[in-house]
């Protein structure tokens, strides 16, 4: 039996990463467009979270693992989506 290769871990981080845009977008449909959401969390976690994604996305490599690399597949597209969709667009509308 054959070691298994990055492959396994490189299949999991896109998983992960189509999961959590698939999440994030069902969610974000969910809340009516009138509604004055604020998101509280400062665009410093969504750094924190991407830097936590590349880590899981490394261990996962390193260690030719699906579970880890879905999982920070997951969490970089969330936060990805949310700092894009909602940091961005904030920072434009305050600057106009």
């Amino acid at each position: 039996m054959s070691s298994p290769t990055p492959l396994r871990a490189i299949v999991g981080i896109a998983a992960g990463a189509v999961a959590g845009s698939l999440y994030f977008r069902e969610g974000e449909r969910g809340i009516p467009t009138d509604a004055s959401c604020t998101y509280l969390a400062p665009a410093s976690t969504d750094i924190l979270a991407g830097i936590a994604a590349v880590v899981l996305g490394g261990y996962a490599v390193y260690n030719k693992s699906f579970i880890p690399g879905f999982v920070g597949g997951a969490i970089g597209s969330i936060h990805t989506h949310q700092f894009l969709d909602h940091k961005t667009q904030k920072a434009l509308k305050n600057s106009s």
